[in-house]
Parts: C-alpha cells; sequence; structure tokens
C-alpha cells in the first residue's frame, strides 16, 4: 500500500493494524492536471522574462563594444579633434553609434558617446578613448524606469603616422 492512500485510524503508532485506507473521491479525479499547468504556467512567465531581459542586455552589451570600437577608429583616422565642427568627426562618429544600435535593434538615443584624447590629439602617438555608455530597453518596463540597467565599452586606439 502507498503510505498516501493510508491513515491511522487511532492514537499511537500506526502499526498495519491501526491503518486503514483512504478512500478516493471523485472530487479529487484529474487535479494533479490543473495543478501541473497552473504551476507551468505560473513558472514559466517569469522564466521567459527573465530570457528576454537577459538576452537584451547582452545585445546592448555587443552593441556597445562594436560602437566604441567604431567611434574610436573614426577618431583615430581623421585628422581633426572630435569636438571640432570643421571636421565632422563626432558626427560621423555618432552616425556610426546609430547605424550600429539599428543593427542590434536598439534605439540610437538609448546611446551616448563620450571621447577623450591624450597628446596632441589627434596627432601621431596620441591616445583616443572611446567611451558608449547604452541604456538597456528592458521588455514590458514603463518609459520613466528604461534607465536603470545600463552597459558600457570603452575602447582606446593609438593614432599612428599617416601614410
Amino acid at each position: 500500500m502507498h503510505s498516501s492512500l493510508i491513515q491511522a485510524t487511532s492514537r499511537g503508532p500506526a502499526t498495519p493494524e491501526t491503518l486503514k485506507p483512504c478512500a478516493k473521491t471523485e472530487a479529487d479525479r484529474g487535479s494533479a492536471i490543473v495543478e501541473f499547468i497552473g504551476l507551468s504556467v505560473l513558472l514559466a512567465i517569469p522564466l521567459m522574462y527573465l530570457m528576454l531581459a537577459i538576452s537584451m542586455v547582452q545585445a546592448s552589451n555587443l552593441a556597445a563594444v562594436a560602437a566604441a570600437d567604431q567611434a574610436a577608429r573614426i577618431v583615430s583616422h581623421s585628422n581633426a579633434t572630435p569636438d571640432s565642427g570643421t571636421s565632422g568627426t563626432r558626427e560621423r562618429a555618432e552616425h556610426a553609434i546609430a547605424d550600429v544600435m539599428d543593427g542590434y535593434g536598439i534605439a540610437a538615443d538609448n546611446a551616448s558617446l563620450s571621447v577623450e584624447c591624450s597628446g596632441p590629439c589627434p596627432g601621431p602617438g596620441s591616445l583616443i578613448t572611446a567611451r558608449v555608455e547604452v541604456r538597456v530597453p528592458l521588455p514590458f518596463v514603463p518609459e520613466g524606469v528604461q534607465g536603470i540597467v545600463k552597459t558600457h565599452s570603452e575602447t582606446t586606439m593609438l593614432v599612428g603616422e599617416p601614410e
């Protein structure tokens, strides 16, 4: 006999003589299926949301790395400082970041760029550091709280001699 189908009929230690089988009722029939489906749904929804959120964080992280690499490359190959308005270096870097973000399915306004130079910028031997910060767009989160999770990447390039 299964232990779940027996109950004690008297007080004291349970012995084979004091135990009798419990009666199954019709009300219990089919309840295991309902409980299984209910618990499966209750567990599956948060797990699916967690997978979506983790994948968005990973996509934002990969986008930040690619965008920082592109921005550092553009600034290091230009012949003007990243903040001078004459050559459009910063505009080209921001346009490249927008293209990268679009490729990862992230809005371009979720990314911000900062560029620093050491030495005679952008002269030979100077270091160009591009830092891109991306606000992760979490699914089903209101717009006011979207900026809570952020990821960033930083790339430093050495400017070589002009060819």
